[in-house]
């Protein structure tokens, strides 16, 4: 069974507006989750972006049926820094299980014991396509010129 992403948080779990991000800190990373934060604050924005999210990993599988997988919001966090931060595969795996803001961001709390296997994140990351990482590129460029119009030129 696949969700789109946890509406009722775990008690352990940091709601994903009120992560603090050290945004003097130069880590490649920083600059993804806090545009993931802000995407993650505007729901119609975020559903757009899950919704085709959803339509290639889901393809014509039941979301209702079969066991419990990566949420779409966690596949879409995953493959944003991978992308993002030009990490391997390799390194998502670790970051998904160690790394403190990540895990926040994903919505998995602090009691959680949860890991990530490589494998499993690969394989549901290879499945968004490029044509729908272009157009949630697209719904970013867009949220950005309404925060900052300036910005363009």
């Amino acid at each position: 069974m696949r969700i789109s992403h946890q509406e009722q948080l775990q008690l352990d779990a940091t709601p994903i507006t009120q992560i603090t991000l050290d945004i003097e800190c130069r880590h490649s990373m920083i600059p993804i989750l806090r545009g993931l934060q802000q995407l993650y604050s505007q729901p119609q924005i975020r559903d757009q972006a899950l919704q085709l999210v959803a339509e290639d990993v889901l393809q014509d599988a039941d979301p209702e049926q079969g066991r419990e997988g990566l949420s779409l919001w966690q596949v879409f966090v995953l493959a944003s820094v991978r992308l993002g931060a030009n990490f391997t595969y390799d390194h998502l795996p670790y970051l998904a299980g160690n790394d403190r803001n990540l895990r926040a961001m994903m919505q998995v709390g602090d009691w959680s014991e949860d890991r990530f296997n490589g494998r499993r994140i690969r394989d549901n990351i290879c499945l968004v396509q490029v044509e729908t990482i272009e157009k949630i590129n697209q719904l970013v460029v867009e949220e950005g010129h309404r925060l900052h119009p300036e910005a363009a030129e």
